[in-house]
């Protein structure tokens, strides 16, 4: 059924572009690029538990202020090469 939202939103078109970088990321990480173990960046505490995983990234709950986080994250080199192999690609 065609709304306006529909219109407005174009949901299949957003669907795909998730995909792709879906795809895109899988393909990244299959390289198995570098980690860095890292800290709450909002408290610096290190005391954290595993929330739960996505695609290969933990995300982690900070004890002290309960804010969620990746660590391990990518690092600064490893960021850098992600951003590029997604401006190649996408």
């Amino acid at each position: 059924m065609e709304t306006k939202f529909n219109k407005i939103k174009p949901i299949k078109e957003l669907e795909t572009v998730i995909a792709t970088l879906g795809d895109l990321y899988s393909e990244f990480e299959s390289g198995r690029p570098n980690k860095v173990e890292t800290l709450c960046p909002f408290c610096a505490s290190k005391i954290h538990k595993n929330s739960f995983s996505y695609k290969n990234s933990i995300y982690c709950e900070c004890k002290e202020c309960n804010s969620l986080y990746l660590s391990p994250r990518l690092t600064k080199d490893e960021l850098h090469k992600y951003y590029e192999f997604m401006h190649e690609r996408f």
